[in-house]
């Protein structure tokens, strides 16, 4: 019984800290702002349009989110074979290979768009002469 009602207040508390969490759908990635900022300097309105650059911080946006789905599913995967493989030790092992090849792609994914990224700025910033205070957007209080 003492395992049971444990086991209830464990389900219940982390229920309830869900809803502690902040909203927070709504983060601009900077693709789109990159984008704009590219846009502008050439002379165009990039409010309303839809222009080259857009389309392509579009694309990247979301093939940088389905690479996240992607390493969701692998990490899932591979706690489902650790956590299946009773006693198994390639089984575990084959997992634990899963879960750290997972892990290091997406550090690489992500180095290589914060690198892109700032080179981008950069090259924005030295040749076109424009600085941006802050390019993401804060997070909500």
């Amino acid at each position: 019984m003492k395992k049971y009602i444990k086991f209830l207040t464990c389900i219940l508390i982390i229920c309830f800290s869900f809803l502690l969490v902040t909203n927070v759908i709504a983060i601009d990635t900077g693709l789109d702002t990159t984008g704009n900022i590219g846009y502008e300097n050439f002379g165009g309105d990039a409010v309303g349009k839809s222009d080259l650059a857009a389309t392509i911080g579009r694309i990247i946006g979301a093939g940088l989110m389905f690479i996240g789905l992607l390493f969701l599913v692998l990490m899932i995967y591979g706690g489902f074979l650790w956590m299946t493989a009773r006693g198994n030790e390639e089984q575990v092992t084959r997992a634990k290979e899963l879960i750290v090849q997972a892990c290091f792609g997406l550090i690489i994914v992500v180095s290589a768009y914060l690198t892109t990224r700032y080179i981008g700025e950069t090259v924005i910033n030295s040749f076109l002469g424009y600085y941006e205070e802050e390019t993401f957007m804060p997070l909500p209080s």
